[in-house]
Order: C-alpha cells, then structure tokens, then sequence
C-alpha cells in the first residue's frame, strides 16, 4: 500500500471517527436536555466531547489535504511522519473518549489523563505537520 492510500484511509478513519462521537455527544446532549435537571459535570463532558470531536474531524480533513498534496507530488512523507500521523489518530480518538467517559463517571484523574492523550495526539500531528518537506520549487 503507497503512502497516499495509507494518508488516505487514515483520514476516512480520523474523519469518521470525530463524526460518530459529534453524534453521541449531540444524541446524549439532547437527552440530557429534555430528561430534565442533569448534573453539571455530565453536562461539561459532553460540550468537551463536541469540541474535542470537532477538532478530531478538522485533523482529518487536514490529512485529506495532505493525500491530495502526496499525489500532485508537492509533499514527501518521511516515514516517522507517517508513523506519527497514525498515533496522534489513535491518541486523539482515546483521549477523547477516555476523558468523556471518565467526566461523565466522576473520575476527574482519569479526565484528566484522558485531555494528557488527547494533548499529546494534538503535539504529535501538528509537529508531524511543522516537519513536513516541501519540495524545492513547489507551490
């Protein structure tokens, strides 16, 4: 499998993934609106599952872009690039889901490891990305 594809599928992967937990923040956010009081904690977990997944949808559409430039050939991928892409997916999905299930089960040091990982998936594809080559004369 070539590097575009594995760009590719990683981003339907990153992609999908932050829309399936928008959904599951937006379906409990509704119930937990119409069921009447909720504590606010439930409540705050599932605001930071919307935001976390947002921005879970935005680094795919962000490795959507890197495939396109891997094709046109203006972006090499070194493999520690590719790696790293991979993990920060993993990591940003984990984070996110641990730090919502944690909130919303009053675990606030397991939230808080889940925001640790969701952090650390961020620092990951954002250095990945600082560090990618362009190759001379491309635009």
């Amino acid at each position: 499998m070539s590097e575009v594809q594995k760009i590719g599928r990683l981003a339907y992967i990153a992609t999908s993934i932050g829309l399936v937990y928008i959904l599951v923040g937006l379906f409990f956010g509704f119930y937990l609106a119409f069921a009447g009081e909720a504590p606010r904690l439930l409540i705050s977990s599932h605001s930071h599952l919307l935001c976390m997944s947002t921005i879970i949808v935005v680094v795919g559409v962000m490795m959507k872009h890197w495939e396109r430039e891997l094709e046109l050939k203006k972006f090499t991928l070194k493999p520690f690039q590719l790696r790293s892409a991979q993990v920060s997916v993993i990591l940003l999905a984990l984070g996110a889901i641990v730090a919502f299930i944690s909130f919303a089960s009053y675990i606030m040091l397991g939230g808080i490891i889940g925001y640790v990982l969701y952090f650390i998936g961020i620092l990951m594809v954002t250095i990945g990305y600082i560090l990618g080559s362009r190759k001379p004369g491309a635009k």
